[in-house]
């Protein structure tokens, strides 16, 4: 069996190296083996105990227990090697494999002043901790001491496939807090912010940084499965809330289903989001979400009730996402008329904790009564939260696909350019956040319908709401002012209220070279549908049509040949009228779709104006 041990040195005297010398303590499975300085008791405990807790992570010398807390998040894979001529049965013992050493200085000037040129490894890197806990690497013998450029990465032990590693253990792992774009000065952890949904100020919940993941860890994705790269992404913004094992279970149960790549032309690729249970690229926020508030709610033995606009598919995601839980009640609001058959039936034919209401009105209106409800305080009781990607808990898991499309179409370290059809923005703005966690992406087409205010905004710099927002057969698009606008501003400098209001203009260069948008009209999608079946063998339906002719315009203004991926948000099939109408086929349908068609609808309609949404809001909770 390995064991893992630790070597930790300070200075005794100084001195130019190698004449230096230094104190030093070997410690394997939490005792001292080998040492030219006794331990106090104090520190002598502290070291079993660090060893216990983190596996043989210490730092020693000094301060053990203030040291712990700074590494405690390095992890127990780590190691280095260090050779000293008197420890040659401790050196033969890692050469064999059996021991595993990290080197960390406790109150060196700089790491850098060890006498490297003793180091005689039979391979691998060398890791060294300064008294500042920088971390560097060196080179393997003699040569230049380069800086080390990522984190800490970790080994896998004899037999174990680094697929099954902890792959970011992130030194150290800053606990990310969660605060509002209009400025409340309230903080949160992600638990917090996923339960809440909306902050007290009517904004949105953001990070307060965003995790970097490095390049060796990233050239690993080509090789892991879609819940492997998931845990790589979601596990910094949770930090310690879920233990692994359970987050590992959480994420293999959500993303139990395929996401294909599919190679169209040369190096462009439609990336099919719409192989979930609901056919929509919803799914992949709605079904971790729904587990994630799950697993805290019960923790605690509390009960929510979910409010959820939907323009279309928002809707039967989160309601299949959360059908059926016995402390949590879901509301959803659509408008009328502006969602297919199948769309409307996925909500309305399943019943239970599941309440559904058709609002006469738009999109807007459905969000507006939404927000409105959060910060209402007769309904302060019901512990209200919401499921739309307002909520900081849909947003962060969609970043997931945009790593995973990479892994699959640009890996190991070219960039690629996402095509993303944009209604609410939620979507582009998962990826923007994965590109600022270092997914090499050179750009973002925006895609959107004849809703076109962000496009004119990135073009003119001045932003103008549309109210009422257009109709077109891109449904689940036609929104006027999306509430994610206020995300991208801030991740930009700028600041957004949830009305439309720019408080702070954003950098608009910076957006412009991370962004290209587009406006597509019904008329260029229809044709993009038929073109992209006849010509290429692709189905599309309005949505991903609008993301596809996006790229296209791209392609030909820019001129842009690197790796291209555009997303495919929805199933055909929920789509036959248009589907039929561009190709003059009836799309397949998914069997469990194809049983709606019978099945009973229950829904409410109501007036798009708050005062009706809250008299059927209390009659549901009150009555």
């Amino acid at each position: 069996m390995t064991k893992d041990a630790i070597i930790t040195l300070s200075i005794k005297e100084a001195g130019i190296p190698p004449q230096s010398t230094f104190l030093y303590h070997v410690i394997v499975d939490g005792e001292v083996v080998a040492s030219n300085q006794s331990l106090s008791p104090e520190d002598s405990k502290a070291v079993r105990e660090i060893s216990r807790r983190y596996n043989g992570i210490f730092e020693g010398g000094c301060a053990p227990k203030l040291a712990a807390e700074k590494l405690a998040a390095i992890g127990s894979e780590l190691f280095a090697l260090w050779l000293a001529s008197s420890w040659d049965k401790i050196w033969a013992k890692v050469a064999q494999g059996t021991l595993r050493l990290l080197v960390i200085a406790s109150d060196l000037p700089d790491v850098l002043n060890l006498p490297w040129e003793l180091l005689r490894p039979p391979g691998g890197d060398f890791l060294g901790v300064d008294s500042k806990f920088s971390i560097r690497r060196f080179p393997r013998a003699g040569g230049q001491i380069p800086a080390f450029d990522g984190e800490l990465r970790p080994r896998p032990r004899p037999g174990q496939s680094l697929k099954t590693i902890p792959p970011n253990p992130s030194v150290p792992m800053k606990k990310i807090e969660y605060s509002s774009t209009n400025g409340h000065p309230e903080r949160l952890d992600f638990k917090e912010a996923l339960l809440r949904g909306q902050a007290p100020d009517k904004g949105l919940y953001v990070p307060d940084s965003i995790p970097r993941i490095p390049k060796e860890e990233l050239a690993r994705f080509s090789g892991m499965e879609y819940p492997e790269i998931a845990l790589s992404v979601m596990r910094p913004y949770l930090g310690d809330l879920i233990p692994e094992e359970d987050l590992v279970a959480i994420l293999r149960d959500a993303y139990d289903y395929p996401v294909p790549v599919e190679k169209v032309y040369d190096e462009k690729y439609v990336m099919r989001l719409d192989k979930g249970p609901t056919f929509s690229f919803k799914d992949f926020a709605a079904r971790l979400m729904g587990r994630l508030m799950q697993y805290f709610l019960r923790e605690e033995g509390r009960s929510m009730v979910i409010l959820t606009a939907t323009s279309g598919d928002t809707g039967s995601a989160v309601a299949h996402a959360f059908y059926g839980l016995d402390n949590i009640r879901v509301v959803v609001l659509f408008p009328e008329g502006e969602v297919t058959g199948r769309q409307r039936k996925q909500m309305t034919t399943l019943g239970k904790n599941v309440h559904v209401m058709a609002v006469d009105g738009k999109f807007d209106d459905c969000q507006l009564m939404v927000k409105e409800a959060f910060v209402d305080p007769d309904f302060a009781d019901l512990n209200l939260s919401s499921a739309n990607s307002i909520n900081i808990g849909r947003l962060i898991p969609q970043s997931i696909y945009y790593f995973y499309a990479w892994s699959r179409t640009a890996a190991p370290d070219r960039e690629v350019v996402f095509s993303v059809p944009c209604g609410n923005f939620g979507n582009v703005m998962a990826g923007l956040i994965a590109m600022r966690m270092d997914l090499p992406v050179h750009r973002f087409v925006i895609a959107t319908n004849e809703n076109d205010e962000f496009p004119r905004f990135l073009s003119t710099g001045d932003y103008r709401p549309i109210r009422p927002s257009v109709k077109c057969i891109s449904n689940a698009m036609n929104v006027g002012h999306p509430s994610n606008l206020a995300r991208i501003f801030w991740l930009y400098g700028g600041e957004m209220d949830e009305t439309g209001r720019v408080v702070r203009a954003p950098q608009i260069e910076a957006m412009r070279r991370d962004i290209f948008a587009v406006s597509v009209t019904d008329a260029e999608t229809r044709e993009t549908i038929s073109e992209a079946y006849n010509r290429y063998d692709v189905l599309l339906e309005p949505h991903g049509a609008v993301g596809w002719a996006g790229l296209a315009r791209y392609l030909k203004e820019v001129e842009d040949w690197r790796p291209s991926v555009s997303l495919e948000t929805a199933d055909p099939a929920k789509f036959p009228e248009e589907v039929v109408r561009a190709v003059g086929l009836e799309p397949p349908v998914p069997e469990s779709m194809a049983r709606l068609d019978g099945m009973e609808e229950r829904f409410d309609l109501i007036a798009g104006e708050y005062g009706s949404f809250k008299e059927r809001l209390s009659e549901l909770f009150r009555g």
